[in-house]
C-alpha cells in the first residue's frame, strides 16, 4: 500500500472513488474523491489538470445525487484549473463540458445544454477515433435534448448516428446497443410511429436478455414498453 505521503496516493484514492461511484455508493465515492483531491493539492498544486479533472469527478457525483448548485461549483473550479493550466483543449474538457450540459438540461436550460453538449462533442473529435463510443454518449444526450423539446428529426438523427458507432465499436449483445435501440423506439413511440417503436424495442430486449440476470431491470422495462406500444397498435 502507498503511504498518505506518497504521490500515488493521490491516484489510489481516486481509483476508489471510481470504484464507488460506479456501485452507486456516491457517499463513499465523494469521501474517496475529497481525499485524492486534498492530497493532489497538498503535494503537486502545480498539477492543475489533474486536480481539474478530481473536480470534474467529484461535480459528476454531485450529479448522480441531483445536486446540481454543488456540481456547478466543482465545474466551475475545474474550469478554473484548466484554464490556469492553459488546457482549455485537453482531452479533459470534454468530461467537464458534458458534466455543465447535464446540469443546465437538468434546470432545463435546454438551448446551453446543446451547446456545451457539442463543444464536448468538438473536442472528443479532436482527440478520439471517428468511431469511439465515448462520442456515441455525447450524440445520445443530445438527442435527448432534441427530443425534448419536440426537434424529432433531429433527435432521430443524433440516436441513429450514436447506434451506428455504437454497433461499431462494441459487441453486438453489448447493454449500450441495447439502450440506443430504447432510445429510438422511445422516439418513434412519441411520434406515435408504432410498428418502427416496437421494432426498436424489440431489439433492445433481446439484447438485454443475453445478459441476464444483471440486466433484469432494464428486460423488466422494455418488455413493459413492448406491451405498451402492442396495445397500441390493437
Amino acid at each position: 500500500m502507498c503511504s498518505p505521503d506518497d504521490t500515488s496516493y493521490a491516484h489510489l484514492c481516486y481509483s476508489f472513488g471510481v470504484l464507488y461511484s460506479n456501485r452507486k455508493d456516491f457517499n463513499r465515492s465523494l469521501q474517496w474523491f475529497q481525499r485524492a483531491l486534498d492530497r493532489k493539492i497538498r503535494t503537486e498544486p502545480s498539477d492543475l489538470i489533474y486536480i481539474g479533472g478530481l473536480y470534474c469527478c467529484i461535480g459528476n457525483v454531485y450529479m448522480e445525487k441531483n445536486d446540481f448548485n454543488e456540481a456547478t461549483k466543482c465545474y466551475n473550479t475545474a474550469m478554473d484549473c484548466y484554464k490556469r493550466a492553459n488546457a482549455t483543449n485537453h482531452p479533459f474538457m470534454a468530461s467537464l463540458y458534458h458534466g455543465i450540459a447535464r446540469t443546465q438540461c437538468a434546470q432545463k436550460q435546454y438551448t446551453n445544454a446543446l451547446n456545451y453538449y457539442q463543444r464536448s462533442l468538438d473536442i472528443q473529435k479532436q482527440h478520439l477515433a471517428s468511431n469511439h463510443p465515448d462520442m456515441a454518449t455525447n450524440l445520445i444526450s443530445i438527442g435527448d435534448v432534441y427530443r425534448i423539446v419536440g426537434q424529432y428529426q433531429l433527435a432521430m438523427s443524433h440516436y441513429t448516428t450514436s447506434l451506428g458507432i455504437r454497433i461499431k465499436s462494441l459487441p453486438p449483445q453489448h447493454p449500450d446497443i441495447a439502450a440506443n435501440n430504447k432510445k429510438i423506439g422511445l422516439l418513434y413511440e412519441t411520434m406515435k410511429n408504432w410498428k418502427e417503436a416496437l421494432e426498436y424495442y424489440k431489439k433492445a430486449v433481446t439484447i438485454y436478455r443475453e445478459s441476464l440476470p444483471l440486466q433484469q431491470a432494464n428486460v423488466t422495462e422494455t418488455e413493459k414498453d413492448i406491451q405498451r406500444v402492442s396495445s397500441m397498435m390493437k
